[in-house]
This record gives C-alpha cells, sequence and structure tokens, in this order.
C-alpha cells in the first residue's frame, strides 16, 4: 500500500491494552488501524471498515474464538489475511481443525511483539519497484 493509501488492519481482542497499543504502534507504522474488543463489534467494524488483514486473540472471552471471528470475516472478505494469536495449547486443535477446513492462518504466539507483527504485514504490501510513479505528459 502507498503513503495515500496504507494497509487497513483490524484487531480484535479482550484484553483493551494490547489492542489499543498494537493500534498505536501500527498506526506510528503506517498502517490504518482500528481496534476492538467483542466479535460482534469486530464483524460490524470488518463490514465498514474493509480491513485488508484481521488480527485477533484466540480466547477473547466472547461466544466465539478467534477462528470463528476470523472465518465469518472471510465470509464478506475472501482477501483478509487473518493473523491469530494466542497464549494456550488449547488453540492448536482448533487451528488445525480449520487447517484442515482449508483456511490459512497465520498464528503467532502470546505475547506478540509488535515487531513481529510489523513484518508480518510488510509481506502483504506489494513490492517496491524502484520507479517513482509518474502521470505521462502529453507531447505537444
Amino acid at each position: 500500500m502507498t503513503a495515500h493509501n496504507p494497509l487497513r488492519v483490524l484487531i480484535l481482542d479482550d484484553e483493551r491494552i494490547i489492542v489499543d497499543t498494537l493500534c498505536v504502534v501500527l498506526k506510528q507504522g503506517g498502517y490504518d488501524a482500528r481496534g476492538t474488543y467483542t466479535h460482534d463489534s469486530a464483524v460490524s467494524l470488518a463490514r465498514e471498515f474493509q480491513p485488508d488483514a484481521f488480527l485477533t486473540g484466540f480466547l477473547n472471552h466472547c461466544k466465539q474464538n478467534g477462528c470463528e471471528t476470523a472465518a465469518e470475516v472471510l465470509t464478506f472478505l475472501p482477501k483478509c489475511r487473518i493473523f491469530i494469536f494466542s497464549g494456550t495449547s488449547a488453540a492448536g486443535p482448533v487451528i488445525e481443525d480449520y487447517r484442515r477446513r482449508g483456511y490459512n492462518f497465520e498464528i503467532f504466539a502470546k505475547p506478540l511483539h509488535p515487531e513481529i507483527l510489523l513484518a508480518g504485514l510488510r509481506s502483504l504490501e506489494p513490492p517496491a519497484t524502484g520507479l517513482a510513479e509518474t502521470t505521462p505528459v502529453p507531447q505537444a
């Protein structure tokens, strides 16, 4: 994405300090980041915000786990890249089940260092061509 069209990232976790801190870090890194704390608000905000990437905790103290929220977001944003972070071993079998069903979530261990997240997001950006974008000037 360009400076005029930054990568949009939606963050969901029940720990407000994690969401708020990651939003600040991503905004400072040039991303358009928005955070939320519940499944329902994440789905609603995803419809409005249309993120390029969705970062969610696995256990969010909601009825749905992070995989379920991600799967719902993918029903209307199929190109959205999904990042799930978890600090529990209970996530492993559930994530593996989603992989068998064809989902390709990128998994991070909690605590998630911001540099690891930034590296993952940079992989979504188009490669720099090294050419300046210019508008052709008509020849007289």
